[in-house]
């Protein structure tokens, strides 16, 4: 049963993973890019200290930079142990026909 379910989730991936368009490609560089979202970043910060003070925003701020540093080692543990091969070289295969 469990391997039903990892072929189809690796079929599922694959399928999803090629729906993408060269058109798009530039917006979702441009939008992924950290960089580009400072000045948001940064009103939020404004509006956080404004409604809130200073002492309770570095608060918010040690609790959210706490909260990033889990996610970010939980998705690199996960994809240590998820790293499957067949599929990296099924996916290279796929963009390598699609030229």
């Amino acid at each position: 049963m469990l391997d039903k379910i990892v072929a189809f989730d690796k079929q599922l991936f694959v399928f999803l993973n090629g729906l993408g368009s060269e058109t798009f490609d530039g917006y979702w560089l441009l939008i992924t890019k950290q960089i580009y979202w400072t000045p948001l970043f940064l009103l939020v910060l404004f509006v956080l200290q404004k409604r809130i003070g200073w002492k309770q925003t570095g608060i918010v701020l040690l609790f959210l930079a706490f909260l990033i540093l889990v996610s970010d080692q939980v998705a690199n543990l996960l994809k240590m142990a998820c790293n499957d091969c067949d599929l990296a070289m099924i996916l290279r295969l796929k963009m390598l026909l699609e030229l």
